[in-house]
């Protein structure tokens, strides 16, 4: 992302920056219902083809994309990850007013599905393969 960015003309800011590499955390989180919530947000980005005109920073459109994010969720689900105050200062942070500013978000946040351990992969092969080597060694 580093060498994309820079050969840009306009270089993200420090909190686009910081937004990625949260939701790339996020994405390589352990809980597998937390990766496939982050993937749910990315699917909606590229989905979108014009700005939203309800929400204008990063962390209500990912409210939104989660479809509000229940509250008194304390079992390390996605929505209370994002509910953390580091997640929401980082989101709320990026902000767009206008459809151009939304596209240098959206071209950003698109950057994220490039990553392997980010979108569509088949997690029930990785889990077979790992209790096939789990079997063997034993």
């Amino acid at each position: 992302m580093k060498i994309i960015w820079y050969r840009r003309d306009r270089t993200p800011g420090v909190s686009m920056k910081e937004a990625c590499v949260l939701i790339l955390a996020l994405g390589a989180s352990n809980s597998r219902s937390v990766r496939q919530e982050m993937c749910k947000v990315l699917a909606k980005i590229e989905q979108t083809s014009s700005m939203p005109t309800d929400c204008d920073n990063l962390k209500d459109f990912i409210e939104q994309a989660l479809g509000g994010m229940g509250t008194g969720q304390e079992d390390g689900t996605c929505s209370t990850k994002i509910k953390s105050e580091i997640c929401i200062g980082i989101f709320e942070k990026v902000k767009w007013e206008n459809e151009k500013e939304w596209n240098l978000v959206k071209k950003d946040l698109r950057l994220l599905r490039s990553f392997s351990f980010i979108g569509e992969y088949n997690e029930q092969v990785i889990h077979r393969r790992t209790q096939t080597e789990t079997e063997t060694n034993a």
